[in-house]
């Protein structure tokens, strides 16, 4: 198991999704549910970015991304990050594997056990992501809540402590609400701290409000948009 995972994370990259982002700087990048609809995505040379996959996807490819915050909706198939540094990240997928990355926090949740290789200054915790109609992505990406595996870490390089930690205490919600569509509370992870997680509501913004870390993004209502309109490559 823990070859098949190694051979898997030193494949390249495809770079093939017809779903892609390259070369944006300082902009909020968004997907709405309905618009990737089980399609795969890549995020390629992203810099100071915001970014928020609001769907489920076949596969979420992330490389050379420097100082973003990403949000990845529910994958059925890999989430692959390569050489990316002080990221910070939620997702959900059927497998997660990580390579050449640095000083980056993932929120996971994860079928299988995560992957690291070369990877140093990591952080991992559980998922704690929301937006709504959450749920039936889950369910479309065949991804069931109550099986988690985010700290089974497999990590090709070294060991706990000295690439990476695992936080079990739960993450910071972190929610994103779509005006016009029915408020979506934070998903239920099974955890024993579950009692003890402060509600978080999201910020009151004009169009999408995001609630993480203080960052509020807000403009027109468009399917796909950011600050200066980027073309997909």
């Amino acid at each position: 198991m823990e070859e098949e995972a190694l051979a898997n994370l030193t494949s390249p990259l495809s770079d093939a999704n017809p779903i892609k982002y390259a070369g944006n700087a300082g902009e909020t990048l968004i997907k709405l549910p309905g618009s990737i609809d089980g399609e795969g995505v890549t995020l390629k040379n992203l810099t100071d970015c915001t970014v928020y996959l609001l769907d489920y996807a076949s596969e979420v490819e992330v490389f050379h991304c420097v100082n973003c915050q990403i949000f990845i909706g529910p994958v059925d198939g890999p989430a692959l990050f390569q050489d990316c540094s002080n990221c910070h990240v939620a997702v959900a997928s059927q497998q997660f594997q990580a390579k050449e990355c640095s000083n980056c926090s993932f929120g996971l949740y994860c079928a299988t056990g995560p992957t690291l290789s070369q990877c140093t200054g990591i952080r991992i915790s559980s998922w704690s992501g929301s937006y709504h109609g959450l749920d039936r992505h889950f369910a479309c990406a065949h991804l069931d809540p109550s099986k988690n595996q985010f700290d089974k870490v497999y990590d090709a390089s070294q060991v706990e402590g000295e690439n990476y930690v695992v936080s079990m205490e739960p993450g910071e919600p972190w929610v994103v609400d779509i005006p016009g569509l029915e408020e979506q509370q934070p998903m239920a992870m099974p955890e024993p701290e579950e009692e003890e997680r402060e509600e978080t509501k999201p910020v009151q913004n004009d169009w999408i409000k995001a609630k993480h870390h203080g960052r509020n993004d807000d403009d027109e209502n468009d399917d796909t948009w950011s600050e200066k309109r980027p073309s997909e490559i």
